[in-house]
Formats: structure tokens, C-alpha cells, sequence
């Protein structure tokens, strides 16, 4: 059994050689801790760490990531003593503390087991003096004398600069223990001003599926299908302003999202196109933000990033078109928040482009809605925006789809598209919408509503103070991509807070505060607009009170209208007037009466601390 092990293999890519397809025996293994490695961010993903020997030498520093390989370890299916083949792995220089020695990490994408360790029972090795060249899975060439006779070469050293020492076989055992979260390295970005350059010769060598895809790599190759590009979006931030613009590859394996920024996003930008294919290296790889994609991890390009696009129509036709997962639109009641999801449906109605004031970019954005209904004879509202809006061609029985929608719950229960649009795409799924909705007779269709839509109104939501004042219970039930609690109360209203009514920007869609410029008008600090007339607008704190506890609750405009008997203008006048006692019975004529409120409940964060945050819904 010795003569199967690649003897000296482990010296050769501890030296940075790359033998194809080694062989070697698992000495022991174990799930990783936090503590056995340093690249700071958790992950909930086991992943083993091996001791393997290729019969001359050990190494400790093997790491499996690949989850069914995982699962192949758990169930015992690679056990103590197996033969292994490799067939992928990569390798990564970990830097040294201040009292150890360099390592080398070998991280395990893919292997085959060749025996079992039952079979196998026992730590193999091989006597380094009879080695042979079949030994070794990638054998160098035999050297040759002055004299012209060609000599065996002798087996390769041990590098003197990594950590080769063996560990005691106590520190790995067979069977495996309750896993802890392994840490995740995180890649700094930086900015380049270069143009799209090829990548260097013999990338295919090193080419890895998207699915394989991890920050463990050290270095690494993808190829795949852009399936969706963004716009270049302005941001501005604590260190100033930059671009962004995100694209998405894909292969057969997954998909990535590749995010670009500042001088990446201008040199980048023009040279991706969607449906083609790119080779892309030279990047960092992190944990994906499950906000915006369903990917693992994601992708941010550098000054170093190399990216080609591949023109070889054989290795074109090799990846596939785009993916889609549909969700039906009945089932995207219980889809939380901002989740992306693929949808599809035909085209009911079809608005014009409208603009809007964005009041956190505080620009204008240009908007069309459309409206679309699928087999469960639900329908929901999906904007387009920007380009996409102004571009879009669909008419009423055309059949839509998009990648990558996200949910709101605006009007109930709606969608922003995706990046990636299609109208009539020619895919199975297109055919079998357009071919049911152009044989309706009857177009009664049910408009989806979100399953939290009824919470305002519903009886069963009743809660005292106490419960909504505590901060884990409100976490635990806005778990799960709910944004807020609804719920009714019963409560005393105990105290109005100083200042019901304040001055507000006449700008529709804004409402902002007036500053007083001391010229005689006032100025809307948001729109930059200076007005010489105000418009009044009610915001007041109350405190309410029940049998359990006491809170601050905010109420805004027509609630807090109901509550007072009378318009801001109104109220605003007496405050002005010189009779105090007029407007403190105005002010303080609602306490002491009970309310039945519909409080939304959600959590803030100020000065650096959450709290829940109650506001009157009705």
C-alpha cells in the first residue's frame, strides 16, 4: 500500500510546486476552532482540519472547506488512515508570529478516496533511500553528469523556511466534536487608474468553478457569464464621495456578485457586458451581504484585478445562459424584505415614467411601474427605475422577467426590478406564461398583500407597554426580515410634549424643518429653497401610559389632528397670542383620557445605543 502514497509530494508544494492529482494518507482530523486560526470574522460553515502524510513526511496545516466533503468526514465515509487522491487544492503562505516559522496552508477543494481506513489500519510509510521516481506524483527529471550517465535525482529536501514539525497524534481525533465557528479572512480593496488588461498565459491550469469560490484561496481564476450589470451609482460616505457599480458572473457551479468602486468603477464599467463571458483573477473575496445577494461570498475588484473578456466560441457555448430560481408571486407574502428573488409574469398594466424626490440622495429619480400576474392569479406592482424605466418597451400581455427583484412592502406588498430584465425571453417558462394568459376568459386576479398588512387592524395583536418596551422581545419578533411590530394598546395619555407644531419645507414629498435665515424668510436646509410664507405641520411627543408601563410615543399630522380638535394653523395662532392659559388648556386638554392606539414598534440605534422606538400608526 506504501507504493500508492506520492512520496515527496508534500516537500514539493511546500517548496511552491503544484503536483497534479497527489495522493496521500489522512493521518488524523478535526473540526476547526476560533482559536486555531487568525483571519478574524466568524463563520457558521464546519470545516475540518487534516493531518495528512505522503510516507516521508506529515503536515498539520490541511484545511477542508468543500461542505460535502464535510459531510463525507462527519459520516465517516473519509476516515482516520484513508487513502486520499486530490484532485484540486490551493495553497495559501499564512504570515508568521513573532516566535514561529512560516506556513504554508494546503485548502482541500476536491479529492477521491483510492482506500479505506479500515482496509488501510495503520500509518503508512515509505523508506526515503528506496524511493523511486513512480513514487512521486509529479517526478522531476533524472539529472545528468559531466560524463553524459544520467543519475537517479536524489528525493527533494524540506524547506527550512516553513513549519514542518509533526504534531502528537493526541492533538487530532477520530471522532468528530461539536464544531465552533471558523473565522473568515477579509481582503482590503484598493483603487487603480489602469485600463482592462488580458490575463497572463496558463490561467486555465489554475481556472476554479464560481461555486468553489472562497476567501481561503490564495490564488485563483473564475469564468463565467455576466448575467446582470448595474448603473454607476454616486455615494457619499464619512471619507467623501466615490461611483459603485456591481455586476454578476455565473457558471455552471453559482453565481458571484463582482462589486467595483471609484477608479475601478470608470476603468471597469464600459468593458462589461452582459451575456458575454470574462476570465477574471486578482481579486478579494469576502462574505456576501445576504441583503443583496444569495451568494456566499462576493467579490471586489483592486488595483491588481485582472479581468479578459473570452472569445473562444467552444469555450463560449461551455457556459451557460442565465439561471433563473422562480418564485411564485402567491408565495412572496412570506418573503422578507429586501430579499432578491427571480420573478415572472405577464403584463397587466403598464404606467408612465414619473419623477420623484429621493430623500436620502436628495435627487431626482425617474420611475415606472408595471404590474404583473403569473399562474397563482396573484399580481404585484414592480418598479423600474432610472434607464430601465425610461428604455422599457413592454406592453400590456408581454410576459416579464427579472433577476434578482427585491421586496418591499410599500402599498402592501411589492418589487423593485432587478438589474437584469427581459421582456418575451425565449425559455421554457415564458412560453407557458404567455400561453395561460392569453387563454384567460376571466381577469379577477387577487393583488398580493403583505402577510403584516393586516397587523394595524387586527385583534389578535393586542400587547401592554411592558412588552413593547422590552428590547429583546421586539428583536425577536421583528426577526426574520420584518421591519416593524404593529400591535394595539389601550393606554392613558399622561403628558404632551413642548412644541406640537413646527414649520415645514412646502416642497412636496419633503417636509423638513424651516431655519430661520434672519432676512425675513426661512430656508429648507434639504431642497435649498427659501420661502416667505410657512406651512405648519403637527409633530409632538406624548407620554402614554397603561397598567404595566409607561412610554413616549411619537404622533404625526392627522393622528395628532384627531387628538388636539384642530388644525396646526390653528393651534400655532393661540400659541402665538399672549393668553398662556388658553393654549396650556389647548395643549393639556387630552390628558388623562384613555386611547386605543395602533402603535409601529421598531428598533434604533442613537448615540451608539438601540432602543424601541414607538410611532402612532391610528
Amino acid at each position: 500500500m506504501e507504493s500508492l502514497l506520492s512520496a515527496g509530494a508534500l516537500t514539493q508544494i511546500l517548496e511552491g510546486e503544484k503536483p497534479a492529482y497527489p495522493v496521500f494518507q489522512v493521518i488524523g482530523y478535526k473540526p476547526m476552532g476560533p482559536d486555531q486560526t487568525s483571519f478574524g470574522q466568524a463563520t457558521e460553515e464546519l470545516r475540518y482540519r487534516l493531518m495528512i502524510g505522503d510516507g516521508i513526511q506529515s503536515h498539520q496545516y490541511c484545511i477542508i472547506t468543500n461542505q460535502d466533503l464535510v459531510q463525507d468526514l462527519k459520516a465517516g465515509r473519509i476516515e482516520k488512515w484513508s487513502i486520499i487522491r486530490v484532485t484540486s487544492y490551493q495553497t495559501h503562505d499564512c504570515e508568521p508570529a513573532a516566535d514561529s516559522s512560516k506556513r504554508r496552508i494546503i485548502y482541500i477543494l476536491n479529492l477521491e478516496v483510492v482506500k479505506k481506513g479500515l482496509e488501510v489500519g495503520k500509518k503508512l510509510s515509505v523508506d526515503p533511500s528506496a524511493m523511486t521516481v513512480s513514487n512521486a506524483s509529479a517526478p522531476r527529471p533524472a539529472a545528468t553528469n559531466l560524463n553524459g550517465n544520467n543519475q537517479q535525482q536524489a528525493p527533494p529536501r524540506p524547506n527550512p523556511n516553513f513549519n514542518h514539525q509533526q504534531p502528537t497524534m493526541q492533538e487530532y481525533g477520530h471522532e468528530p466534536t461539536q464544531p465552533q465557528p471558523y473565522p473568515m479572512q477579509q481582503q482590503q480593496s484598493m483603487n487603480m487608474g489602469r485600463s482592462p488588461r488580458p490575463m497572463k498565459s496558463g490561467h486555465d491550469s489554475q481556472t476554479i468553478g464560481i461555486g468553489e469560490l472562497t476567501p481561503y484561496i490564495g490564488k485563483w481564476v473564475v469564468k463565467g457569464r455576466c448575467i446582470s450589470k448595474s448603473g454607476i451609482r454616486e455615494y457619499t460616505n464619512a471619507k467623501g464621495n466615490g461611483k459603485v457599480f456591481s455586476f454578476t458572473l455565473a457558471d455552471k457551479t453559482g453565481e458571484v456578485k463582482i462589486t467595483a468602486f471609484n477608479a475601478d468603477c470608470e476603468r471597469v464599467f464600459p468593458y462589461v457586458e452582459p451575456t458575454k463571458v470574462y476570465i477574471l483573477g486578482r481579486a478579494s473575496v469576502k462574505s456576501a451581504d445576504k441583503r443583496y445577494t444569495t451568494a456566499d461570498f462576493e467579490i471586489t475588484l483592486n488595483q491588481d484585478s485582472l479581468l479578459e473578456e473570452v472569445t473562444d466560441s467552444a469555450v463560449v457555448g461551455d457556459i451557460p445562459m442565465v439561471k433563473f430560481n422562480f418564485c411564485s408571486i402567491a408565495s412572496l407574502v412570506n418573503i422578507p424584505i429586501n430579499q432578491p428573488v427571480d420573478l415572472i409574469g405577464a403584463i397587466t398594466t403598464v404606467s408612465d415614467v414619473t419623477s420623484i424626490m429621493s430623500k436620502t440622495k436628495n435627487k431626482e429619480l425617474k420611475k415606472r411601474n408595471i404590474t404583473i400576474v403569473d399562474m397563482s392569479r396573484h399580481t404585484i406592482s414592480v418598479t423600474i427605475w432610472d434607464q430601465g424605466a425610461e428604455t422599457f418597451t413592454g406592453q400590456v400581455g408581454d410576459v416579464f422577467v427579472t433577476k434578482g427583484a427585491r421586496i418591499g412592502n410599500y402599498g402592501g406588498k411589492s418589487a423593485s426590478a432587478g438589474d437584469c430584465m427581459f421582456v418575451n425571453l425565449d425559455i421554457p417558462e415564458v412560453c407557458k406564461i404567455r400561453n395561460w394568459y392569453s387563454n384567460l376568459i376571466d381577469q379577477n386576479f387577487i393583488k398580493l398583500t403583505s402577510s403584516h398588512d393586516t397587523a394595524p387592524g387586527s385583534a389578535d395583536n393586542w400587547r401592554c407597554l411592558s412588552q413593547l418596551n422590552d428590547l429583546q422581545t421586539i428583536k425577536d419578533i421583528t426577526s426574520g426580515g420584518v421591519t416593524a411590530l404593529y400591535s394595539r394598546c389601550k393606554a392613558m395619555l399622561m403628558t404632551v410634549g413642548r412644541n406640537p407644531v413646527y414649520k415645514c419645507c412646502q416642497n412636496e414629498g419633503c417636509g423638513k424643518k424651516l431655519v430661520d435665515t434672519q432676512r425675513g424668510d426661512m430656508e429648507c436646509q434639504k431642497c435649498g429653497q427659501t420661502f416667505s410664507r410657512a406651512k405648519y405641520r403637527y409633530k409632538t411627543d406624548v407620554k402614554i401610559e397603561d397598567q404595566s408601563s409607561s412610554s413616549w410615543v411619537t404622533l404625526w399630522d392627522d393622528k395628532a389632528e384627531a387628538m388636539f380638535g384642530m388644525k396646526p394653523e390653528e393651534l400655532e395662532r393661540h400659541m402665538k397670542m399672549e393668553n398662556k392659559e388658553i393654549y396650556e388648556k389647548l395643549v393639556t386638554k387630552p390628558n388623562f383620557k384613555p386611547f386605543v392606539f395602533v402603535l409601529r414598534s421598531k428598533i434604533e440605534t442613537y448615540n451608539n445605543e438601540e432602543r424601541v422606538k414607538h410611532t402612532v400608526v391610528s
